[in-house]
């Protein structure tokens, strides 16, 4: 397999979105962040997030062929098969990685939950309507798989950021599945009125400034659906790394919030050549 047909395959213009979730999981915890960890949580959620998109294609096809033709597997640059190995193989290498340095077991059936949740949405989310439910709890996984990867103890605070990245996942998924504006908006409304209140409690000093970046940012995406209707669902996707740098930021990790910017730049950047939908 060509390494391009592998990018392509693997959605890697995504995967910044998955290092800046792993890192805000990972500050949740109040623990000064252990870069060890911190690289293999980086290496073993990538491998989850490249081996769901290996199988996402794998189990696709026949939609593919009708609806995205030029998908890797519709354009014969790779077999199905291969795919399905090669997916499987990158699901079981995270979560040996995970196990190996595992300092607690909860963090190992964290992500045994995740990697079964992928495999489920993987082969069933054409065909249900709570498909975007399960996609938001493998995001909201990953905050958790990386907060105990850091720490024995799991917070109330760290329950609420999983939760508020969850329903702007929702919102997303369904959108991108062609459901009607109105559920992203609704999702998206109230995952930001949960990071307004989050705001107020935990740093109501960055309040008025946060306020005046959504204002601008709610108008520049409504320019850009104007002009590109579903064509945003990529801008959407990286707007993940926006929202943790909204919780970095409210927790007081201001150096940490140039890392996840940069993550949104470079989702955007790399998405100009490699389609992160």
């Amino acid at each position: 397999m060509k390494l391009i047909t592998a990018f392509r395959l693997g959605r890697v213009s995504n995967l910044p979105t998955i290092f800046s979730n792993v890192l805000v999981g990972s500050l949740l915890t109040g623990q000064a962040l252990n870069l060890g960890l911190f690289f293999i949580l980086l290496l073993a959620l990538s491998l989850v997030y490249t081996g769901g998109m290996f199988l996402n294609d794998a189990f696709d096809v026949d939609y593919d062929r009708v609806n995205q033709p030029n998908r890797p597997i519709c354009q014969g640059e790779v077999k199905r098969k291969e795919v399905f190995v090669l997916g499987f193989i990158l699901i079981t290498l995270a979560n040996f990685l995970i196990a190996l340095y595992a300092s607690n077991l909860y963090v190992v059936l964290a992500m045994f939950i995740l990697s079964l949740l992928v495999v489920f949405y993987n082969w069933y989310h054409k065909s249900n309507s709570w498909s975007a439910y399960v996609m938001a709890i493998c995001r909201a996984l990953i905050y958790i798989v990386s907060g105990l990867m850091m720490s024995d103890v799991w917070t109330i605070e760290q329950s609420y950021v999983a939760v508020v990245l969850a329903l702007w996942v929702i919102g997303l998924t369904s959108f991108a599945k062609g459901l009607v504006l109105r559920n992203y908006i609704f999702f998206l409304f109230i995952s930001i009125s949960l990071l307004f209140v989050y705001t107020i409690d935990i740093n109501p000093i960055i309040l008025l400034s946060i306020m005046m970046v959504v204002v601008m940012l709610v108008f520049w995406h409504l320019n850009q659906y104007q002009k590109y209707e579903r064509g945003i669902t990529s801008l959407l996707i990286a707007d993940i790394s926006l929202l943790d740098t909204w919780v970095v930021l409210c927790i007081s990790m201001e150096a940490y919030a140039f890392f996840t910017l940069s993550a949104f730049g470079l989702t955007r950047y790399l998405q100009k050549y490699i389609s992160g939908d």
